[in-house]
């Protein structure tokens, strides 16, 4: 076993351990596992990436004319079946994501949603990587974790890309690199095998594909946004929601302050707040519980692990959850769900305990969590 594995282990076992017994000792452990994390796999995820990226700068720069920038309407003469939208603040990875993102899906439409006042500087190197660039007046009232921020940016990169008639869309954000190179013609082709007749009585179009990470398995109604990748109808209906002005604190959505039941029904986690409004829009009952949590992700969603996206998240390449509280949902455990395979409950019911170990209340378990797990024949 190699020193950064045992770090790992040990810190994943005292981080357990410390958790219940010392909240200030658990936070410093917290903020040694980021800074491992920035310290040893961001440099070399970003090392990686870069490599790629002058590979795709040698051998691929006839799609791209970098010395002919693109205006930034997007010609009249084109048009769009695919699109994809960045949305968020320029970093210093959002050219070579763009760049990558060019290059593997040439003739999608490429949307950068960004903000008022992000400097000429920083845009110009972008413009010929984009076929157009659409900014915000960022908003009065940020919203607990910068939700509303997330919300106006991405709404409007949407609407853009309908406007110049795109039907489908991958939403992604300006820190993260999609770098599969099929995902839109996959995604049509996987729509067609999976079941439609809860969809058929909903008012969505079909379903949006979301990645594992901060796919919540025990935070209801907790999906992630950082990949989505579905019908634009849909994804503008996403995120379509007001914004939410309420005065949030980091911690009302700490599971050590609230359980995690308020965290998902009360959306005090932007995710939870979206995946919610998403399901009111389109006429799901919502019954406020982990069952009908899974059930929404087993008929609506389908969950695909970040290897099928080929996802690199420059923020936190390789997020360290060891807590069964934080675990997610892999595309083996979606497929259990709409199958109707459940796995070994004891499992469940493991981390289940683990859960109320840490001191966690008790999930909302009114229905037991074989209930989730239908046969397919009884999706309707």
């Amino acid at each position: 076993m190699d020193k950064k594995q045992l770090f790992r282990n040990l810190y994943t076992a005292t981080r357990k351990t410390v958790h219940i017994l010392d909240r200030p000792m658990f936070n410093k452990l917290a903020a040694l596992g980021k800074t491992f994390v920035e310290d040893n796999h961001t440099p070399l995820i970003k090392q990686r990436f870069k490599h790629r990226c002058d590979i795709i700068r040698k051998h691929a720069s006839e799609l791209i004319h970098t010395n002919e920038p693109l205006n930034e309407e997007p010609s009249s003469e084109r048009t769009f079946t695919d699109a994809v939208v960045m949305q968020g603040p320029v970093t210093d990875d959002t050219a070579d994501s763009l760049r990558y993102m060019r290059c593997i899906y040439p003739n999608a439409l490429i949307v950068l949603s960004t903000w008022n006042g992000t400097e000429a500087k920083l845009l110009r190197p972008l413009k010929p990587f984009c076929d157009c660039i659409v900014t915000s007046e960022p908003p009065a009232v940020a919203g607990g974790r910068n939700r509303n921020y997330q919300i106006v940016s991405t709404y409007k990169g949407i609407c853009e890309a309908e406007s110049l008639g795109a039907q489908y869309v991958l939403k992604i954000r300006t820190d993260c690199c999609v770098t599969a190179p099929d995902v839109f013609n996959l995604y049509r082709t996987l729509s067609k095998h999976y079941d439609s007749g809860i969809l058929n009585d909903t008012k969505s179009a079909g379903r949006i594909f979301v990645n594992q990470t901060y796919t919540k398995k025990f935070i209801p109604y907790h999906v992630s946004d950082i990949v989505m990748l579905g019908r634009i109808s849909d994804l503008k209906r996403f995120w379509s929601v007001q914004p939410d002005n309420r005065e949030l604190s980091v911690h009302d959505a700490s599971w050590a302050i609230n359980s995690l039941e308020k965290i998902g029904l009360e959306g005090l986690l932007p995710e939870c707040y979206l995946t919610r409004h998403y399901a009111a829009s389109i006429g799901w009952q919502i019954k406020d519980s982990l069952v009908d949590y899974w059930r929404l992700m087993r008929d609506i969603f389908v969950v695909q692990d970040d290897s099928w996206f080929d996802l690199i998240w420059f923020k936190l390449p390789i997020p360290i959850q060891p807590l069964p509280v934080d675990e997610t949902v892999t595309h083996a455990f979606w497929q259990s769900l709409y199958h109707g395979l459940p796995p070994k409950l004891i499992d469940i019911e493991v981390a289940l305990t683990g859960i109320r170990d840490l001191g966690v209340n008790t999930l909302l378990t009114t229905e037991p969590i074989s209930a989730a797990f239908t046969s397919k024949s009884d999706l309707k």
